[in-house]
């Protein structure tokens, strides 16, 4: 009896000391997903140097147009053989993240309506984008948990010349969250994009003269969300607006993340990479490719 005394102390011990460490845990990861990264701060910068800011990013972006729109006229005068073919070398851009932020800031502000504006800031505050050495990472403030939500991503062009954004972690705060629980939100995404994404591939063209259509972008852009999420390399493919007012595709060809920066390579497409990419586009999308095993 009195062996068995001993034999229940110890265990009623090991519970009270299990529940301890438990509630130790919980009150630990309720306190690191409360505390914001370090490198998310407030906007804090005025309206003029926001522009200047925006500004600069926008310079970038306009060295990318030039070029698209120079290799778009290039290959209409090839067609009529009025000149040969010309190679554009890839274009280097540089940004850096407080230029790209203010560069969202102020985009949100033009091409948002105010609906749109206020349906995501109930949702959504303080969207931001960071670089830390091979990493992206997303971030805002979700308000209905009141917690930072960040989304880091490692981007690589692999061997095949296809665009990795690789899904490294997601953090509340500071605390890391596991991919398996995340598991129903991926899910609730997979399924939103597939409701639309198979009409948009029957739809998307790459005309010669007019460029790419609105269904052929959002295509690629949902395919390139659904491959991030399963870890799968996609098409890298980026849309711009040219002078001509051509929407014609891009391929990026490097991508070096830093601490504060990134650097791309960038450079126009042929007419049979725009053909091959459009096929691509057009495949359908099922988690069984994604995920084969």
């Amino acid at each position: 009896m009195i062996a068995k005394m001993k034999w229940v102390k110890r265990l009623f011990k090991f519970a009270a000391l299990m529940l301890v460490a438990a509630v130790g845990l919980a009150g630990y990861s309720f306190w690191k997903s409360r505390r914001n990264p370090e490198w998310y701060k407030p906007q804090s910068l005025n309206a003029q140097d926001m522009e200047a800011l925006a500004h600069r990013a926008e310079n970038q972006l306009q060295r990318l147009n030039n070029m698209a729109s120079r290799a778009h006229a290039n290959e209409s005068a090839a067609r009529h053989g009025t000149t040969v073919p010309v190679k554009f070398p890839p274009e280097i851009l540089h940004f850096r993240e407080d230029e790209l932020n203010a560069l969202l800031t102020k985009w949100s502000a033009i091409y948002l309506s105010e609906a749109d504006r206020k349906r995501m800031d109930q949702y959504f505050g303080d969207p931001q984008v960071h670089f830390q050495e091979g990493q992206i990472i997303v971030a805002g403030t979700v308000k209905d948990v009141g917690r930072v939500v960040s989304i880091h991503l490692r981007p690589v062009i692999d061997a095949q010349g296809r665009l990795g954004m690789n899904l490294v972690s997601v953090y509340a705060g500071e605390l890391p969250i596991p991919e398996a629980a995340l598991s129903g939100q991926i899910g609730r995404l997979d399924w939103t994009l597939e409701q639309y994404l198979p009409a948009w591939q029957h739809n998307a063209q790459m005309d010669p003269n007019k460029g790419s259509n609105d269904a052929t972008v959002k295509a690629a852009m949902s395919e390139l969300a659904l491959d991030s999420l399963h870890h799968q390399p996609a098409i890298p493919v980026f849309f711009l607006k040219t002078l001509d007012r051509h929407v014609d595709p891009v391929k990026l060809t490097d991508v070096k993340v830093g601490d504060g920066f990134i650097n791309l390579a960038v450079e126009p497409m042929t007419a049979d990479e725009r053909s091959q990419v459009l096929h691509d586009i057009q495949q359908p999308w099922t988690k069984e490719k994604a995920d084969p095993e």
